[in-house]
Parts: C-alpha cells; sequence; structure tokens
C-alpha cells in the first residue's frame, strides 16, 4: 500500500482497507481472511479508519 496515486489521494484509511480486504479475499484461504477482516473492523478502522489515507505512513 506504500504506492501513491491519484485513486488514494483523497481516500480515506478505511476505504484503503476494504479494498484491501476484497483482495486477500480472493487470494486467502477463508480463515486467513476471516482474521484479517475481524483485525480491521475490530481494532484498525475503529481507530485509524476516519484518517486521510497521505497521512498514514
Amino acid at each position: 500500500m506504500s504506492s501513491r496515486d491519484e485513486r488514494t489521494e483523497n481516500m480515506k484509511y478505511k476505504d484503503l482497507l476494504d479494498r484491501w480486504l476484497e483482495d486477500q479475499r480472493t487470494y486467502q484461504k477463508y480463515s486467513t481472511y476471516s482474521l484479517y477482516y475481524n483485525l480491521c473492523q475490530n481494532h484498525i478502522i475503529p481507530g485509524l479508519g476516519g484518517v486521510d489515507s497521505l497521512r498514514i505512513d
């Protein structure tokens, strides 16, 4: 997620994580995806979800 382009400039971190989770759903086993999803929803998004994606390094 370190490459920055026009598509991510005005995104909130939650939107970026949602996009990443969709990718992971395709490539990971269900148990791994489920773990990632729960970590994002319960821990990362509540604290950082509203922050502009470009502010997170």
